[in-house]
């Protein structure tokens, strides 16, 4: 019994030890990121430790519809990050071009830099107005915690982290949403040149902006706390939307020599100028014991507190600028619980991390106002820090990255990556990645790479991304019938006058219109959309839609009208129903539908249509007769003299050669010219084509699910496009 009673405590043991990390995950809703700095230029410091929660690789990916998506964030920002001097610079009126009320020389109107409320209004009523930029109206001003978060320390001109896929990114300042507390007349800036961290007057001034939306709920690496402000200036501005998370209660924990932050997992020293209350002998930089001491001394003196062990602990390290920056309060009503706390204006303390654009400086803080400051030289005080998750327990970091969702597994029990999560094993761990039914699994990055399940060995700490992207599939259109015009769609992907594709994002509406050339007019949809009037598609497999001209000038039509002939013989009845049209266009091509007819005994009745139609001589083009009934699909074929449209009942779900070869690979296009000046010119080779297009919805399905029958279909169709091609 006592056995099985010590056996059950150290199962239990286990079970908290395994816990406890997520425990601690958990617990933490705003972790420190990594600042981004990896160059060290001096031992104990950023670039040497790189504390904080490492970056997802790739850290940012194209959304589609002008999105980029942040995954350290969980973030959405706008892809053009100047939109407002480069495409709508009507609405840019804060100075005009000569100058007049210009307290910048070269800011003019209609280059992008505006005033403060200028800002926040651009966002309202241009990028959240109709449809929405980018198809939403969530858009906001970024506060400046979310502004701050695209900083890399390891960069300038502009300090932005590498593949960041921003277009007409300004090295710069851009506002934030954040006003400063100390004076409402004020904002706070991001300046991107450096990374400085500023305020400035809102009406006398001018920065540019960018807008951002989303938040971490969809599943991020760290969530962005709330700034703390509460008072709203001007309506959508920081204090209107407090973006971000709540800061828990309470804030810290009082650990007697230690202060633990419920924000952010970092444990600070409760003394906050130790070295100049505690270790005063060890202060001979400027005046003797005040605390305040040059860059190198303030590592070396890190280093005495780990050699001596201080409170037990051998892990204190000099705070990134980002962690000394976790303790910003915009509403500047935050009390710190440290004492010794230096929090003049002038009062500020080393981060580890250097100024990427002049390395002899070092970036400071203060611990009242929010200031990041590059300093070269001087005295300054120090406040050590410990702990967060990377370095205590951190040992395998997963994340998720891409537009897509998706789960990561490992091979034995501990990991269930729904959103992000870390492994703390000093052992193999097998790493699977599973899309969700919306997505596909591109590839892994950082400590792992390929699409294969992964195995990372735990000799060190490492971090693994599973890249996941939305699944996409081709809208083609085809202009087709006796006129011409123009097909374009919304969202801006295609313009088109003949066959065009665009790959959209699964279930993403695109909106197609038609605008008839002169001496044509706009007469139906067919395929993936019907009748005339407006066409919206949504992408939830490939699709084809046809669009016809008819036209209207330049010839005579003649139109011969159907007969019925009805005959009696017997006991019994037959009604046979027929039609014939023939539309001639003088001066240009001729296109003759005909319909046959049937005939039986007894009492019956019977109709039919036809479904081919062919045009020759000059250019006239095909029209497209529609059979009666709804699902219809036209599937035009075109040669140098001949355009040949089969119609037949039910959808069109793309076609699956194209899919697996690819739509620029030249084998498609021999197969193509098969299917054209071959199979299309007999009535047998019509209905093997028909048949093809009426299953090509459950071919692809079938297709995206087994990625090895896409690979034995790939091998069989280049080989047939060999054969047809001529080849030997």
């Amino acid at each position: 019994m006592k056995k099985q009673k010590a056996w059950n405590l150290l199962l239990l043991a286990a079970a908290v030890t395994m816990l406890l990390p997520a425990l601690i995950w958990a617990a933490y809703p705003a972790e420190v990121p990594w600042t981004g700095q990896t160059t060290s230029y001096a031992t104990g410091d950023d670039g040497d430790l790189l504390p904080g929660i490492p970056w997802p690789d790739p850290r940012f990916s194209y959304h589609g519809d002008n999105q980029v998506h942040d995954s350290l964030t969980g973030l959405v920002w706008m892809l053009e990050a100047n939109r407002l001097g480069n495409f709508d610079n009507t609405t840019d009126h804060d100075c005009l071009p000569n100058g007049t009320g210009c307290y910048i020389d070269n800011t003019t109107s209609g280059d992008g830099m505006v005033f403060w409320d200028t800002a926040l209004d651009y966002v309202h009523y241009t990028l959240n107005s109709g449809r929405g930029y980018g198809g939403r109206n969530d858009w906001r001003l970024p506060n400046i915690n979310e502004l701050e978060s695209l900083v890399n320390s390891q960069r300038s001109g502009p300090a932005l982290p590498v593949g960041a896929p921003f277009l007409n990114f300004q090295s710069a300042s851009y506002w934030s949403s954040t006003t400063y507390a100390g004076n409402s007349h004020d904002a706070w800036h991001v300046d991107f040149s450096t990374g400085y961290t500023d305020y400035y007057h809102k009406g006398n001034v001018y920065h540019y902006v960018i807008a951002v939306a989303g938040d971490c709920s969809g599943g991020s690496a760290i969530c962005l706390p709330k700034t703390g402000q509460t008072t709203s200036y001007y309506s959508g501005d920081d204090g209107d939307i407090q973006a971000g998370v709540a800061s828990p209660v309470p804030r810290f924990i009082d650990n007697g020599n230690t202060t633990t932050d419920n924000l952010t997992g970092l444990v600070w020293t409760k003394n906050a100028n130790l070295l100049g209350s505690l270790d005063a002998d060890n202060d001979t930089d400027g005046i003797f014991s005040d605390g305040m001491v040059t860059w190198q001394h303030a590592l070396d003196y890190i280093k005495k507190l780990n050699r001596e062990k201080y409170l037990g602990y051998s892990d204190w390290r000099l705070p990134s600028s980002r962690e000394l920056h976790s303790f910003a309060d915009y509403a500047d009503t935050l009390v710190l619980p440290f004492t010794n706390l230096k929090s003049g204006a002038i009062d500020y303390y080393w981060s580890s991390t250097t100024d990427a654009n002049n390395t002899a400086s070092q970036w400071l803080v203060t611990s009242s106002g929010g200031y990041v400051n590059p300093y070269y030289g001087g005295f300054n005080y120090v406040h050590p820090v410990r702990g967060g998750l990377h370095l205590l327990f951190g040992d395998l970091f997963i994340f998720k990255s891409g537009t897509g969702t998706g789960t990561v597994t490992r091979d034995l029990a501990g990991i269930d990556c729904g959103v992000n999560c870390y492994e703390y094993k000093d052992v193999d761990v097998k790493l699977t990645a599973v899309a969700d039914a919306d997505s596909v699994f591109v590839a892994w990055s950082g400590d792992c790479s390929g699409i294969e399940p992964c195995t990372v060995t735990m000799d060190s700490s490492k971090s693994v991304t599973a890249i996941f992207q939305k699944r996409k599939f081709n809208l083609t259109v085809t202009v087709t019938g006796t006129g011409s015009g123009t097909v374009t769609s919304d969202p801006a992907a295609i313009n088109c006058v003949a066959t065009c594709t665009a790959t959209f994002t699964i279930n993403q509406a695109v909106t197609l219109t038609a605008v008839p050339d002169d001496g044509s007019v706009f007469t139906n949809w067919s395929g993936g959309c019907s009748g005339s009037g407006a066409c919206t598609v949504t992408m939830n497999s490939t699709k084809f839609v046809a669009a016809v001209f008819t036209a209207t000038g330049g010839g005579s039509t003649t139109t011969s009208s159907s007969s019925t002939t009805t005959t009696t013989t017997g006991g019994g009845s037959t009604t046979t129903s027929s039609s014939s049209t023939t539309t001639t266009t003088t001066g240009g091509g001729s296109t003759t539908t005909s319909s046959s007819s049937s005939s039986s005994s007894s009492s019956s009745s019977s109709s039919s249509s036809s479904t081919t139609t062919t045009t020759s001589g000059g250019g006239g083009g095909g029209t497209t007769t529609t059979p009666g009934g709804g699902g219809t699909t036209t599937i035009p074929i075109t040669t140098s003299t001949r355009t040949t449209i089969l119609s037949f009942p039910g959808s069109y779900g793309g076609c699956p050669i194209g899919i697996i070869l690819g739509n620029d690979n030249p084998d498609l296009e021999n197969l193509r010219a098969f299917r054209d000046s071959t199979l299309a010119q007999s009535a047998v080779g019509r209905r093997i084509i028909q048949i093809y297009y009426n299953n090509a919805e459950s071919v692809n399905a079938a297709l995206e699910r087994s990625p090895a029958l896409r690979a034995v279909a790939r091998r069989f169709f280049e080989a047939a496009a060999w054969v047809v091609g001529g080849k030997e």
